[in-house]
């Protein structure tokens, strides 16, 4: 509808700028078919609400994911902060209570990776992902992630077993297969070891944990076999 204030606002009379704006929309009407009823004209129409569809599904996809992306992000960083003070803490009250290396050194990455595994399931959460929902497909895929992390497991598992029964301590001079030297580190998947010559050689867990191991300085005294000429 064409008001007098349009006819003044654009300088015509009424009865103009009446006939004006109904031959644009008539011919705008009549693009608008012509568009439609040819082939090119549908390709094109469809093609274009195709890209403006997808673009409005990608801008609301980014609305709805970016947030939780970046509260994963900050509660990762937190735990992370979380994980290394109570390494720090723990290392702090070994020294000052217990003495022992070795059991300070299980009990630190066992509680490093314990708040770690904690912070990936609330990340997982503040993500969007519900705990029965990551529960279960933990469940269905454990399987294939048996497999596929079979010797990961092992090295971890042998790792906890070192550690705790402990067979040989930090500084202990041991033999694995080929390998002899002074053990440096005791790490959830591999024991590291400092060579007479001073190479550094980390060796799996589940090798360490099932090959023979002798360990030259578990007793302070030894008796040693001399030869007379």
């Amino acid at each position: 509808m064409v008001t007098p204030a349009d006819a003044e606002a654009n300088g015509q009379r009424l009865d103009v700028l009446a006939r004006d704006w109904a031959t644009l929309i008539d011919q705008a009407l009549a693009t608008a078919v012509d568009r439609r009823d040819s082939d090119r004209g549908r390709f094109v129409t469809s093609v274009q609400a195709s890209v403006e569809t997808a673009f409005a599904r990608l801008l609301e996809s980014a609305i709805s994911v970016i947030p939780r992306i970046l509260a994963a992000l900050l509660v990762l960083l937190l735990f992370w902060g979380l994980a290394t003070g109570v390494r720090a803490l723990t290392r702090a009250i070994f020294a000052r209570v217990v003495k022992d290396r070795t059991v300070e050194n299980l009990v630190r990455q066992v509680s490093y990776y314990t708040v770690w595994l904690l912070g990936l399931i609330v990340a997982a959460s503040a993500f969007g992902l519900e705990p029965s929902t990551l529960a279960t497909g933990l469940g269905l895929t454990s399987l294939a992630l048996g497999f596929a992390l079979k010797d990961i497991l092992s090295n971890f598992v042998s790792g906890l077993l070192i550690l705790t029964l402990r067979p040989f301590q930090l500084g202990d001079q041991i033999i694995i297969g080929e390998t002899e030297g002074s053990v440096e580190r005791i790490e959830l998947r591999a024991t590291q070891i400092r060579t007479y010559d001073g190479r550094r050689v980390l060796v799996p867990n589940a090798e360490t944990f099932t090959s023979r191991v002798t360990n030259n300085t578990a007793a302070p005294v030894r008796r040693a076999r001399s030869c007379a000429d």
